[in-house]
């Protein structure tokens, strides 16, 4: 696994392959910190959305298409609790928080879905006033060069996480 600082460090990407243990192994490390954000963590065979803030799960992945649902490959997942990390996203900016964790940019967000839209609206923000806050977010291995391009970014430094 391997962080990317960006941003003069306010920015890490951690990334890695598919089911690598990304999100097992952020659950671990934030422990004992001011963290907001986040993760996505798989119980019981479906995709789940953890608060990290109000410690709780929300449904994310569902079994069926319906008219509250995106689709991706062989995967459905819920629209409105993809708005619940967009507004726990725009909430972010501003809070005082040490990190803060979005568990993950993905092929949807590459085309501004999913969590798409508050993740460059987070981006943007950053860019033109710092923020204190040190966003974490999880890219997978095959997109991190997608992923800085769209926002003309560049890693200053990648280290093992």
């Amino acid at each position: 696994m391997r962080k990317g600082k960006v941003l003069n460090s306010q920015l890490i990407i951690v990334s890695d392959k598919i089911r690598s243990g990304k999100t097992t192994l952020l659950a671990n490390w934030l422990k004992d910190k001011n963290v907001g954000g986040f993760l996505t963590p798989d119980l019981n065979n479906f995709r789940m959305f953890y608060d990290i803030l109000k410690t709780s799960f929300l449904p994310f992945e569902t079994n069926g298409f319906s008219e509250d649902v995106t689709s991706i490959g062989r995967f459905f997942f819920l629209n409105s609790t993809f708005l619940r990390g967009c507004q726990i996203i725009v909430d972010s900016i501003g809070q005082n928080l040490e990190y803060f964790i979005i568990d993950e940019f993905g092929k949807l967000e590459l085309m501004d879905e999913g969590f798409g839209p508050a993740i460059n609206s987070l981006i943007s923000n950053l860019l033109e006033k710092p923020n204190q806050t040190t966003y974490i977010i999880v890219v997978r291995d095959y997109l991190v060069e997608d992923f800085l391009d769209k926002f003309g970014l560049k890693v200053v430094e990648w280290e093992e996480f």
